[in-house]
C-alpha cells in the first residue's frame, strides 16, 4: 500500500485547488494504480492529512517494534527500484523485518525504515554498508536532513574516497582550526591545530 501527499501554493488558491482536482481526476481515470483520493478544503484538513504523515514514525514505535532508520536521498526514479532491492536483500539474509518507508518527493529524501519486533542486529549486518552502496551507486547520498553524524561516519570514505574526505577536513579545519565545532561528528576527530 503506498501513499503520496502533494502540496501546492501558487498565487491563487482557487486556481491551485482546480489544477488539483483535474490532475486527481484524470489520474484516476488514467489507471495508473490510484485507487483514491483526497483533498483537503481547508487548513484544519490540510493539519490532519499532516498529521497522518508525521504520526508514521510514532506509529511503528507505539505498536512495540524497533526501527532501523535510513535517512537517504535517491533520484526519485530510483525510489522503487532500492525499495524493492532492500526488501530483497532482507529476504535473502531470512531477516524477518517489515519496510515501511515515506519520504519528500520534491527533493529526493527517502526515509527507509526497517521494523522488527525485537532488537535483531541481523538488520544492520544485512543493510550496512550494503544499502549505502546502493545509494551511493544510484546516484544518492547516504544522508538527507538528518546528516552523517556520527553514525553513518564510517562509511563517509567508502561513499566518497579519501581524497575528497581529506579535503572536507582541511577546509573544516580552516574555519575550525581548535577542532571545538561538533568534534567527531561527520568526520573521526582530529587533533587540533596549536
Amino acid at each position: 500500500v503506498g501513499a503520496k501527499q502533494v502540496e501546492a501554493a501558487g498565487a491563487r488558491a482557487e486556481h491551485d485547488r482546480e489544477k488539483l482536482e483535474h490532475f486527481l481526476e484524470w489520474a484516476l481515470e488514467a489507471d495508473l494504480g490510484i485507487s483514491d483520493a483526497v483533498l483537503a478544503h481547508d487548513g484544519k484538513q490540510t493539519a490532519n492529512l499532516w498529521a497522518i504523515r508525521e504520526g508514521c514514525p510514532v506509529a511503528l514505535t507505539g505498536a512495540g517494534l524497533v526501527c532501523y532508520k535510513y535517512d537517504i536521498s535517491l533520484p526519485i526514479r530510483t525510489f522503487d527500484s532500492v525499495i524493492s532491492a532492500t526488501k530483497a536483500r532482507l529476504a535473502d539474509r531470512r531477516v524477518a523485518a517489515e519496510v515501511v518507508c515515506w519520504g519528500h518527493l520534491g527533493d529526493g529524501n527517502l526515509h527507509i525504515n526497517v521494523a522488527t519486533k525485537h532488537h535483531n542486529p541481523a538488520v544492520e549486518e544485512a543493510l550496512e554498508p550494503w544499502l549505502f552502496e546502493v545509494v551511493n551507486a544510484a546516484g544518492g547520498s547516504i544522508s538527507a536532513e538528518h546528516g552523517v553524524g556520527r553514525c553513518k561516519q564510517k562509511y563517509m570514505e567508502l561513499i566518497k574516497g579519501a581524497q575528497a574526505l581529506r579535503l572536507m577536513q582541511e577546509l573544516k579545519t580552516v574555519f575550525d582550526p581548535h577542532a571545538i565545532m561538533n568534534p567527531g561528528i561527520m568526520m573521526p576527530p582530529v587533533s587540533p591545530q596549536a
